[in-house]
């Protein structure tokens, strides 16, 4: 039965295997259906997974990618959240300009910094981090504003 709901979405949807079995499972556990012999596709190389499986057998990648936004499980496969529609090819470019902010931070070159987070937030506008780097920019301006206030007017 479940091959057959796949076929008919990859088919008539558009959408991955592994999407579309995805989007099955969670259905049926929101109806409270049980599936016989529950498999997970692997969205990158096809392969049948045994239910309960975080990583393919073959390719061993994640099965599965959970959108930071909403915390909703996507199919490794899937471009999109099929929640919120947050962009999950995004993540890595995001992550990566949010280790160079910090490290811009650590060198106190706070322009940089502020430069960095504000392409990251292009990518992921409510990363923990990027809120972190942000008060610590704002925490560093004020406290050069503070010290320029001290000093005596010549």
């Amino acid at each position: 039965m479940k091959e057959r709901l796949i076929s008919t979405a990859v088919t008539d949807f558009k959408i991955s295997v592994m999407e579309a079995s995805i989007y099955i499972n969670n259905y049926c556990e929101f109806n409270s259906y049980v599936l016989p012999e529950n498999k997970i596709f692997c969205g990158l190389c096809n392969t049948e997974n045994s239910a309960g499986s975080t990583t393919c057998k073959k390719c061993s990648k994640p099965l599965f990618a959970i959108c930071p936004s909403c915390q909703t499980s996507n199919g490794n496969s899937a471009v999109k959240c099929a929640k919120c529609g947050f962009d999950l090819t995004q993540m890595d470019k995001a992550i990566e300009l949010i280790r160079k902010a910090q490290q811009s931070m650590a060198s106190k070159m706070v322009d940089e910094a502020e430069r960095l987070v504000k392409e990251a937030k292009i990518y992921w506008p409510d990363h923990h981090e990027i809120i972190a780097i942000e008060k610590s920019i704002a925490d560093y301006r004020q406290g050069l504003a503070k010290s320029s206030k001290l000093l005596p007017r010549i």
